[in-house]
């Protein structure tokens, strides 16, 4: 841990705070891919090590002890999944039929879960690795049936699931379950484009709201639209509530999206006030703005596919990519090394500088940004989101998200390429400038406590070295949600190494690490 900082600690005092630590990933979990006898040996033991530490457990045992009942729980899930497969796979004709209403008369459940439980184990064994991987203690249970709910969210073959499953395995850096299935969204894009083409064209024709009552006198809604639509409204939203709160309104952040979303949609205003200036970002591979590929600007059949994003929502298609694109208010490069980690920002490029005749002024409203991934050894820029220029947010400034990307996308491609000027983005001030935070949020992209996904542009700016002693610089900046900011404080050391790794120890000295996240 060369060049390591943390929350207070003096660089001569650092070996001290790593002294004693363990790694948390280094533990040993007990023997795998145990017998009932085994496994009732082990859940034994862990009831006498329970008993023996009830009064005079320390902060590194109870961590322990909860995550050794949490693995004795994932074996005994592998070993009852392998014989319901087993005493399933017996059976043929009427009686296999029945084999979850007798599953369920076994485990007290209703017969419907009995059900559930044989065809969950089922189509859980015919996925290559999942379950090994799960007795190996590489996966837990968790894992899997995040896996197993993203693939069943698509109609896919045995085959893709397999081939997904395989890939996403190989590709597995001990991922969170929500982080893997980020992934696995991933990889579902680029299975079967067309099929994935033909999956969003239908759940746009099945858009719909629904409105239910709730206890205590309110009332929920539920949307489903296209995600672009979605994040432009989430972006709208949280941007007022960013400029209302900044004006001293009292009500917390929630509340204002809250209240505003109901203005606008009950009397389509916001009491007569302009919107603030909102953004949307999207991280499309240059290659698109570019049209590689075919004459249609889409890949060769045999290329690759390449896949989108629009961060905090997931993988879109390059298709969607290439709308939201045609339509950017800016652009905003930022260049990444060999491993996808950003390495340096430039300087906002407006829409209007572009130079194009293909692209009317009236279609570029205020809400598209877009970044953009290529290949680091060719020196070509990644684009990252920027601010864009205030709208009026008539309705003719609606994107018109109908038209085909043109010759607009190409000439953009082009104005990117230019390396962004290197300079120092550190300052003397508490509050750091416009172009050192994106230069954070694109690296960290989300909080930096393991596992969550709170976007960056909604998390704060933390010193992780308190401000004057620690310096308003990228090496002393991360971005924490307000709950791990909190925590920061309150019970974690927090440090930094020199490959970009957040190092969080807790009370009981186990080291938990988060590791830099490549675009």
């Amino acid at each position: 841990f060369e060049h390591m900082v943390d929350s207070g600690v003096q660089a001569h005092d650092r070996p001290a705070v790593l002294a004693g630590t363990l790694e948390w990933s280094a533990r040993a979990v007990g023997p795998v891919a145990a017998t009932p006898q085994r496994l009732a040996g082990l859940v034994e033991a862990a009831l006498d090590r329970a008993d023996r530490v009830l009064f005079t457990v320390t902060p590194r045992e109870e961590l322990d002890t909860a995550a050794r009942w949490q693995h004795l729980a994932d074996q005994a899930w592998c070993g009852q999944l392998r014989h319901v497969v087993a005493a399933t796979s017996r059976l043929s004709g009427t009686d296999r039929d029945f084999a979850g209403d007798e599953l369920a008369l076994a485990l007290s459940v209703s017969p419907m879960t009995g059900r559930s439980l044989v065809w969950e184990f089922g189509a859980t064994a015919a996925l290559p690795g999942l379950v090994e991987a799960v007795e190996a203690g590489r996966l837990t249970v968790r894992h899997v049936k995040a896996f197993m709910r993203t693939v069943d969210e698509v109609s896919l073959t045995l085959e893709q699931r397999q081939a997904i499953a395989l890939i996403a395995l190989a590709r597995f850096g001990d991922q969170t379950p929500g982080e893997w299935t980020d992934l696995v969204r991933r990889l579902i894009l680029t299975v079967d484009p067309e099929a994935a083409a033909r999956r969003r064209d239908e759940k746009v024709a099945e858009r719909r709201v629904r409105f239910y009552p709730q206890p205590d006198e309110q009332g929920g809604m539920w949307l489903q639209a296209p995600v672009e639509q979605v994040a432009r409204a989430e972006a709208r939203l949280h941007a007022e509530a960013t400029r209302l709160k900044a004006t001293g309104d009292p009500r917390s952040v929630d509340q204002i999206v809250c209240d505003v979303a109901l203005a606008l949609l009950a009397d389509g205003t916001l009491a007569g006030q302009s919107a603030a200036p909102y953004e949307v970002h999207v991280l499309t591979p240059l290659s698109l703005l570019e049209g590689a590929g075919g004459a249609d600007g889409e890949p060769h059949a045999d290329a690759e596919p390449v896949i989108a994003e629009i961060p905090g929502w997931g993988a879109i298609s390059a298709s969607t990519a290439r709308e939201l694109a045609s339509q950017a208010a800016g652009f905003t490069q930022i260049t990444l090394a060999e491993d996808g980690h950003v390495t340096s920002v430039g300087d906002r490029v407006p829409t209007e500088s572009v130079p194009t005749e293909s692209v009317p002024a009236s279609r570029v409203p205020a809400s598209r940004v877009l970044a953009s991934r290529v290949p680091a050894d060719q020196a070509d820029p990644r684009l990252f989101p920027t601010r864009p220029t205030s709208s009026d947010g008539a309705g003719d400034d609606r994107p018109d998200l109908s038209a085909p990307p043109d010759r607009f996308l190409a000439r953009a491609a082009q104005a990117m390429r230019r390396p962004p000027v290197e300079r120092d983005l550190s300052s003397s001030h508490y509050r750091p400038g416009t172009r050192l935070s994106r230069f954070v949020q694109a690296r960290d992209r989300t909080c930096v406590f393991p596992g969550c996904q709170r976007s960056a542009r909604r998390s704060d700016l933390d010193h992780r070295v308190p401000w004057p002693r620690g310096s308003t610089s990228a090496d002393n900046l991360q971005c924490l949600c307000r709950h791990h900011h909190r925590a920061k404080h309150a019970v974690f050391t927090v440090l930094a190494g020199a490959d970009g790794t957040v190092v969080w120890i807790t009370r009981g000295r186990w080291v938990f690490r988060r590791r830099r996240q490549a675009c």
